[in-house]
């Protein structure tokens, strides 16, 4: 049984981050965080890889100690291309 959109779903390899966008920043810049991450706007991602990447990701940004709590996660996915939501509450 396919559902409604599983078909274009299961034909997509790879993804493209489109953008990441940033809440909860106040003494940080973004281009501070963006050093301690290990993707970015425009890198293609294997569809298989993305959760990993993403969970470590989210472990890269919290070893760097300039938060107490940070959440990334995928705000909008258009075909190929996802934007990723990085909140975070600075320490």
């Amino acid at each position: 049984m396919i559902f409604w959109g599983q078909e274009s779903f299961c034909q997509i390899s790879k993804v493209y981050i489109k953008s990441i966008e940033f809440e909860g920043l106040k003494k940080s810049r973004t281009s501070a965080v963006r050093s301690y991450m290990n993707i970015a706007e425009g890198d293609s991602l294997e569809l298989i890889k993305l959760m990993d990447k993403i969970s470590e990701n989210k472990k890269l940004i919290m070893n760097s100690r300039l938060f107490n709590h940070a959440e990334l996660k995928i705000k909008n996915w258009e075909g190929q291309d996802i934007t990723l939501l990085l909140k975070v509450q600075e320490a």
